[in-house]
């Protein structure tokens, strides 16, 4: 298989393009990369690995140029379809190629060594032309919704006292501390709970299972320090880590057997295991946060398309797809995570400020996370100088030329798209070698491309995983920094493999306790800091208010309400179930349904005006609908949608993700305008969910009061008191003194401290602002004779103790 694989199919690709017809090209030649040499093509330029050597090549040929690659190099046959390989490092045209997944898709897997391996046809392991891609996702979606990465939050706190307990008896006996392992035992640990229900305890203990896959990871690491395959069977041989591995390999099959096995019989039994964080058994405790995890979907839920179960195969390929790509990949991006903090004391610094002046010593919360988003640039930070995935691979059609940007691309060209190469380009990145965590602030990351930042790729095949690795990134990097100083430590020695995904080894740390520091107050009058518990004051005060409905709301009674919503993993499903059941208090009769059901043979009857409302909740995916939204989508732009739509009083709520800026929100915003378009009164403006700050649900639950207010409005209702006065907050008092003829300095300086002392007593907005006073010394106009510009020399005294510094402001 091995020849047949790689040198079969370059033979016969080569000997395709010699006997092919020259065809008209659509464009300009690809730009040419490193020369080749006969035989061995670039790989003197790509010894490094692809990961290291990419950047280099990409800062001298710019962001796309041709390459060749040997065979075994890359983890897919590159040249399986006969066309040239291209490295692609530039975010214009990677906006182009996400955004046209029937041109470029992933193809190459199927053809892969991988698929041989200890995935087999995994989730990550399979093509977009594969079927089983979609199954496996649509099972498996709804356990990244946002409700489920809640539901987890108990584990990674479970999973974090553990860790926390051994990073202090390492900082008690000062011993430095092996990075990498103990990443991934927590990791592995964390995501046994998440995903299986069930604690390994690899901190703790040995663990078979992680044993069996860190060995075979270790074999492979040792098999890709050879860049030719020829090398890696010769090494494998001869160092006995081909046969090491199949022996690890099939242990690790039997354990993932066993763990399908346990979980089948759990089910079939109607059996309550005791939920491995609460200690309570599930059926009795709500709370326990595995109660519906990954593993019990793959071998229970049915595909929502085909209503078929997924063949035993597919459910043990994704088992250890989810084991193995859950645990390893963000346990590296941890690793690296602690390296440039260790390494960057001033943004270590920062980071402590952030997380004190918003946690303190009280408990992380799920709420609390969402407000650090100083902790969301160093994390975002790491990931682009350390993308654990380094590399992914798009392939153009087969059987036809196309074309990217100004380029002509041939049948069957293999796109290799390097987010090393991306993310260190300096074209893209200014100073891309330093450690910025300031680059991912709103004002500078704000003109910079989506698609220049890309660890977990884009578009359709996006990672699926993407906002639960966040979460725990976030949480484990707050608990460390707000408990610890990190160094790193001497015997350091940074080395990098990749056996499957990037594997960083031979970094140590040394952690020195920090002092505790108090809690800080809550902010109550930051309406985005905010506990979703309670929302913030206002909000929560304005909802109350609105649901214990004191008006008159005998008016809606008859009327109805019909909420739409498109979701794949049942974030936006929960929300249209949230507003159904608000709507029924206000006196709405109503009913739910997926977009679909409009495009169906029977549709649901719309309102149309004082009948009633229409609510459509919505996520958008690179632009487009989700799964049970696409015939909604299709009918959309049909003739008779325009009559079923006109004269509807509507509101629509969007999620998506604003890291990928070119297509955010675009579904939600194609069904916005075709019901304007429609003729359609829009109760208010369309609300937006940003699922990359954390917040999508306080945004949806602004927009929903505002909608709710709407509908009174529309109503001709009386909004209730109390909930208009937290909509119109009263003026704050002001205290004035008028002494006509007079100025300030006729004042005796008694009287004027006295006055101002006085102030500062009575006002609330200086006493949180710790504002204080300072007598004025000299103030003096130094532009003469225009009076229409002022620009003044200003001194004045510092009481002791006080200092003014840059950013100050003066009143």
């Amino acid at each position: 298989a091995w020849g047949r694989l790689f040198v079969a199919r370059p033979l016969l690709a080569m000997l395709k393009k010699f006997l092919g017809r020259a065809e008209a090209p659509l464009g300009e030649p690809l730009p040419r990369g490193p020369k080749p040499l006969p035989l061995v093509g670039n790989l003197s330029a790509l010894k490094a690995g692809l990961h290291a050597s990419l950047p280099g090549l990409v800062a001298k040929h710019g962001g796309i140029f041709t390459l060749e690659v040997p065979a075994g190099l890359a983890a897919v046959p590159l040249v399986y379809f006969g066309g040239p390989t291209v490295v692609l490092a530039d975010p214009a045209l990677l906006e182009e190629l996400f955004r046209r997944p029937d041109d470029f898709s992933k193809r190459l897997f199927k053809h892969s060594a991988l698929r041989w391996g200890a995935q087999g046809k995994g989730i990550f392991t399979t093509d977009d032309d594969e079927d089983i891609h979609g199954s496996a996702f649509r099972v498996l979606a709804p356990s990244f919704s946002l409700k489920s990465l809640q539901s987890y939050f108990g584990a990674i706190q479970s999973g974090i006292a553990t860790l926390m307990g051994i990073l202090s008896q390492a900082a008690e006996s000062r011993e430095a501390v092996d990075v990498h392992p103990l990443m991934s035992q927590y990791m592995f640990d964390t995501f046994g709970l998440i995903g299986f229900g069930k604690d390994f305890q690899s901190l703790t203990q040995k663990c078979p299972l992680l044993d069996s896959f860190e060995g075979m990871m270790k074999n492979l690491g040792r098999l890709s320090k050879r860049n030719t395959n020829v090398g890696k069977v010769g090494k494998g041989l001869f160092s006995g880590d081909l046969h090491a591995f199949r022996r690890k390999h099939h242990k690790a099959w039997v354990g993932i057997e066993q763990l399908l096995e346990w979980k089948r019989t759990s089910i079939k039994m109607g059996e309550a295991p005791a939920c491995p964080v609460t200690g309570s058994a599930t059926s009795q405790s709500s709370s326990c946060p595995v109660m519906k995890d990954m593993c019990a979907r793959l071998v229970s839920e049915p595909d929502p398309l085909t209503g078929q179960l997924l063949p035993e195969e597919l459910m043990h390929a994704n088992a250890t797809t989810l084991l193995i790509a859950g645990h390893d990949t963000t346990s590296t991006a941890m690793t690296m995570l602690l390296y440039h903090i260790a390494t960057n004391p001033d943004v270590e610094e920062k980071l402590h400020r952030e997380v004190r002046d918003v946690v303190g010593e009280r408990e992380l919360t799920w709420d609390l996370v969402s407000k650090l988003p100083y902790t969301s640039q160093v994390i975002k930070e790491s990931l682009r100088l350390f993308s654990p995935v380094p590399e992914i691979y798009k392939t153009s059609p087969p059987d036809r030329a196309t074309r990217l940007g100004p380029y002509h691309i041939p049948p069957g060209t293999t796109f290799c798209v390097s987010q090393w190469g991306i993310h260190y380009n300096p074209q893209v990145y200014d100073d891309p070698e330093k450690f910025d965590p300031d680059r991912w602030a709103e004002d500078k990351a704000g003109g910079r491309s989506s698609y220049a930042w890309l660890p977990f790729s884009s578009g359709e095949r996006a990672c699926i995983g993407l906002n639960l690795s966040l979460l725990e990134q976030r949480v484990m990097l707050a608990e460390v920094v707000r408990k610890f100083y990190l160094r790193l430590d001497p015997q350091t020695n940074l080395r990098v493999r990749q056996p499957l995904f990037l594997n960083p080894q031979g970094i140590h740390v040394r952690l020195t306790p920090r002092r505790s520091s108090p809690a800080p107050p809550p902010d109550l009058r930051d309406p985005q800091l905010v506990s979703m518990a309670c929302l913030d004051p206002a909000l929560a005060e304005s909802r109350s208010s609105l649901d214990s409905t004191p008006s008159d709301t005998s008016g809606l009674r008859g009327k109805r309400v019909v909420v739409l919503y498109g979701s794949n993993m049942g974030t936006c499903e929960d929300f249209a179930e949230q507003v159904l059941e608000n709507d029924k208090r206000m006196g709405f009769e109503g009913v739910k349904a997926p977009l679909d059901a409009l495009a169906s043979s029977a549709p649901p009857a719309l309102p149309r005006g004082d009948e009633g409302v229409v609510v459509i909740v919505t996520s958008t995916y690179n632009g487009r609908p989700p799964d049970n939204a696409k015939a909604f989508d299709a009918w959309l732009s049909c003739p008779s949608a325009e009559s079923v739509l006109q004269g509807v009083r509507f509101a629509v709520f969007g999620c998506g993700n604003s890291q990928w800026s070119a297509t955010y929100l675009g579904f939600a915003k194609r069904i916005q305008d075709a019901l304007e378009h429609a003729g359609g009164e829009a109760l208010t403006v369309m609300g937006e969910g940003d699922m990359d700050c954390g917040k999508v649900e306080h945004a949806f639950a602004r927009w929903n009061l505002t909608r709710r207010i709407a509908i009174l409005h529309s109503y001709d209702i009386p909004v209730p008191p109390t909930l208009a006065e937290t909509l119109y907050p009263r003026l704050p008092a002001v205290n004035a003194m008028v002494w006509h003829g007079h100025v300030s300095k006729d004042m005796s300086d008694g009287y004027r401290r006295s006055v101002m002392q006085g102030t500062s007593t009575v006002s609330k907005m200086l006493q949180d602002s710790d504002a204080w006073f300072g007598a004025l010394r000299q103030n003096t106009e130094l532009l003469k004779g225009d009076a229409s510009r002022s620009t003044r020399h200003i001194e004045f005294a510092l009481p002791a103790g006080r200092a003014y510094i840059a950013g100050d402001h003066l009143g």
